[in-house]
This record gives C-alpha cells, sequence and structure tokens, in this order.
C-alpha cells in the first residue's frame, strides 16, 4: 500500500509528547522484526544518534548514542503509515508492516529503515486501513 522511510527514536524521550501515539514502540514489533533491528544495531548499521551541547573539552557538538536498551527504541513512519488506524484485534486488521533495511553497511552508518504497509486481504477503495498494532501508549 505504501512504503516510507522510519526515523528510529528514543522512546523514553518521546513519552508523553504529541508524537508518541503515531510512534511504533519496540513491544508493538513482531520478535523477527526485533531481531532485524538488533541484527542491524550490532553491526552498527542503524542507531539512535543525537547531537549533544558542545562543552569545555569540545567546541563542537558531539554526536551520543541513545540506543541502551531495546525497549527503549522506538520507529517513527514518515508519510501516512503514522496515521494508519491501528487495532488491537488482529481479526480485525486489513494490512501488517514490513521492516526493509536499506543501504549499505561500510565504515559509517549506512543502513536506513523503510516501513512497508503491506495488504494482507483485499482493501476496498473506501474502506479503512487498519494495522494491527496496540494504540501507542496503551500497553503501559
Amino acid at each position: 500500500v505504501e512504503t516510507a522511510p522510519a526515523l528510529i527514536l528514543p522512546l523514553n524521550l518521546l513519552l508523553g509528547t504529541k508524537i508518541e501515539p503515531l510512534l511504533i514502540e519496540w513491544d508493538h514489533l513482531s520478535s523477527a522484526q526485533q531481531q532485524k533491528l538488533q541484527s542491524l544495531h550490532q553491526k552498527g548499521a542503524v542507531d539512535i544518534q543525537v547531537l549533544s551541547q558542545a562543552d569545555s573539552r569540545h567546541d563542537k557538538p558531539l554526536l551520543k548514542t541513545l540506543w541502551q536498551r531495546d525497549a527503549d527504541v522506538a520507529l517513527l513512519p514518515l508519510g501516512h503509515i503514522s496515521m494508519v488506524q491501528r487495532v488491537a484485534n488482529a481479526s480485525e486488521a486489513n494490512c501488517r508492516l514490513r521492516l526493509i533495511a536499506k543501504g549499505l553497511l561500510k565504515e559509517e552508518r549506512r543502513s536506513t529503515i523503510d516501513v512497508a504497509l503491506v495488504a494482507t486481504t483485499t482493501i476496498a477503495k473506501d474502506a479503512a486501513l487498519k494495522l494491527a498494532l496496540v494504540p501507542s501508549g496503551d500497553a503501559r
């Protein structure tokens, strides 16, 4: 249905914010999807990085890695995927997510994650897309 890049973000810093409902939390991913992300992270292909403020030892901001625990990882799909209706009951869903690693693993982090929204059944033109994901924040 749609494929879009996804940002890998620190969930613990986004809880309670206005974008929290758009996130795909670590616990919402299937075990296969979690393993894929873990493998890419262990290879150094993907990470969560932010610029930290310069300090007395450094005049330029430094890249700081925030991927400490898998449970603190969340995906924010860009585009319309994050707006698809989430249903807790899988039997109501008519699509699923597929993670796609793109890019090359070299000395630098070169991989990106795309999220594909894949239809699991024929969907009528005017029907709502429904994804079997617990709405973000409901699991807590």
